[in-house]
């Protein structure tokens, strides 16, 4: 199934702060930035295979869900500097509009 995978990694990254007890006060724990990650990685990739709707999984998980969109705007950046007369113009350099 679609993210469950990083549904667990969420589960396990929540009691592993609860074990060690870690709050959110001071940003995300390498546990989290791991979810973060494998989140992002996987709505790239959903982009990627023109899904457009978030796993079933992240249903009522805005963390999760947040990471997914962020993962699909990065490919659709990344498609759009692809395309993008200025950023290919040679100079290694991208364009003032995506720059």
């Amino acid at each position: 199934m679609r993210g469950l995978d990083i549904r667990v990694m969420l589960a396990k990254a929540r009691t592993m702060e609860v074990i060690h007890c870690v709050t959110s006060d001071h940003g995300l724990t390498d546990w989290m930035i791991d979810v973060e990650v494998a989140a992002e990685s996987l709505g790239h990739m959903d982009a990627h295979r023109g899904l457009s709707e978030p796993p079933v999984m992240f249903q009522n998980e805005p963390d999760l869900l947040r990471w997914w969109r962020c993962g699909r705007e990065t490919y659709r950046e990344m498609r759009e500097m692809a395309e993008c007369h200025g950023c290919n113009n040679g100079t290694g350099d991208p364009c003032p509009h995506h720059g």
